[in-house]
């Protein structure tokens, strides 16, 4: 997936746990570890709001645009063609 989910820095930059951000937030910690881990389908705007107001950051400090990951992935030509 060419958006990558920066949510460990930048809780770590925080300096908070993912039991401290799982329990701010509302989230299970398996959930927050799955969003690390980059296991995680995709991640709601509920979420992203959830944790920017708990990290005091904006959406861009967790998410960040890869399109090299995905032409890596596919190739330029299928990138072309999506």
């Amino acid at each position: 997936m060419p958006v990558l989910v920066k949510l460990k820095k930048t809780r770590e930059a925080k300096g908070l746990s993912q039991n401290e951000l799982a329990r701010k937030t509302g989230y299970s910690l398996q959930n927050i570890q799955k969003i690390e881990q980059g296991r995680a389908a995709s991640i709601t705007f509920d979420a992203l709001g959830r944790f920017c107001e708990v990290l005091e950051c904006q959406p861009g400090d967790i998410l960040e645009w890869r399109p090299n990951i995905l032409m890596t992935k596919l190739g330029t030509h299928q990138m072309m063609r999506c």
